[in-house]
């Protein structure tokens, strides 16, 4: 199996939040269960590229932990 590449999981994870952020359709409310459904989902990707020693996933995940 390929090992995970750092890079595309920090993608995966900003392509997710950035969905959230602006709105994914509707207004974003940073408590509603959809954002966190969303939060969840970007912070793992997150994670694994910080895991990784991929410092923009450390950094992203960092402000996330600021967010909430």
């Amino acid at each position: 199996m390929a090992e995970p590449n750092p890079e595309e999981l920090f993608d995966q994870g900003k392509e997710i939040l950035d969905f959230a952020v602006s709105g994914g359709g509707g207004a974003f409310r940073v408590d509603s269960l959809e954002a966190k459904k969303y939060y969840i989902q970007a912070k793992e990707y997150f994670e694994k590229a910080c895991n990784l020693n991929y410092a923009k996933g450390c950094v992203s995940l960092g402000g996330l932990y600021e967010i909430w």
